[in-house]
């Protein structure tokens, strides 16, 4: 498993994965707004490339609270392939943005999920998240 910062190169690939575990589909992306992702300097994506395959993608975004010096991490787009199910993928790049949220001092890691398939909320909750199908949460210990 290699897990790497996304790259314009991937863009097309990113468009193709079918799986949603976000509420943005991968599918919806403009290149105008992964470029945009890209510049950002608030923004973290990730690739999982298996083989020189992108097989799984994840945007992330610091978001300070309202009127707070709290951070969170929001997870914007999820995507995966699906033959890449199964086998740990979004569970890892799950992890990674669990320490990368830690490490951006974060309150917690936050998925605006829409409306998630039950096995997705199953997922999520496998990894800790807890909350409703539209607004998952996981909380980080935080310390200001």
């Amino acid at each position: 498993m290699s897990i790497r910062d996304a790259n314009a190169k991937d863009f097309s690939a990113i468009r193709k994965l079918p799986v949603q575990l976000a509420s943005t589909a991968a599918s919806t992306l403009t290149g105008k707004q992964y470029r945009e992702l890209l510049l950002d300097p608030g923004a973290v994506l990730l690739v999982e490339d298996t083989e020189k395959k992108v097989s799984a993608f994840i945007a992330l975004n610091f978001s300070p609270a309202v009127d707070s010096p709290i951070r969170f991490l929001v997870i914007m787009v999820f995507a995966i392939d699906h033959f890449s199910m199964r086998l740990g993928i979004a569970s890892a790049m799950t992890e990674e943005a669990v320490k990368i949220a830690r490490e951006g001092h974060s309150a917690a890691l936050l998925i605006n999920a829409g409306k998630l398939r039950p096995d997705m909320l199953g997922f999520y909750e496998r990894l800790g998240f807890a909350g409703s199908p539209d607004c998952m949460i996981k909380k980080l210990d935080y310390q200001q």
